[in-house]
């Protein structure tokens, strides 16, 4: 399957806190706990993908974009790609643009109770998790 490339951002506020989402997956009929992203655009560097869907589902934007590294999600049906992005330094203040059947609530967190609420199960998306512990290798004392 030719499926376009996808991004997970991993926004960081000043203080450290980690800003997540919780939508509706139908797939999955549930509530799940992840980070903002979305599909890229055509030729659109996922560093950008990062900053768009961020602004667009939390109204967080700024600071220093970063790349984590990057995943194939199922590599035995799709050629797609899901990249990593460290959103460093976001501030909240943006405004919103949610797609027409989005429904997102935003929450901020500490990085260590973004992981003890994997733990829990509140996450249903495992590239979401994948991403969680790319900022722990990345970014370890924010999990200190």
């Amino acid at each position: 399957m030719r499926c376009p490339d996808w991004v997970l951002a991993l926004p960081v506020t000043p203080d450290g806190r980690l800003v997540m989402v919780r939508q509706w997956r139908f797939g999955a009929g549930a509530l799940s706990l992840e980070p903002p992203g979305g599909v890229a655009g055509p030729g659109e560097d996922p560093l950008v993908t990062a900053e768009r869907e961020t602004r667009e589902e939390t109204g967080y934007a700024g600071g220093r974009a970063l790349p984590l590294g990057q995943a194939a999600p199922n590599p035995a049906l799709q050629d797609t790609r899901c990249h990593f992005v460290l959103l460093e330094g976001v501030a909240g203040g943006a405004p919103r643009a949610l797609d027409e059947h989005e429904e997102i609530e935003v929450l901020t967190m500490a990085p260590t109770e973004a992981l003890r609420r994997v733990r829990e199960g509140e996450t249903t998306h495992a590239l979401a998790e994948l991403a969680r512990l790319r900022l722990r290798e990345a970014r370890p004392g924010l999990f200190a």
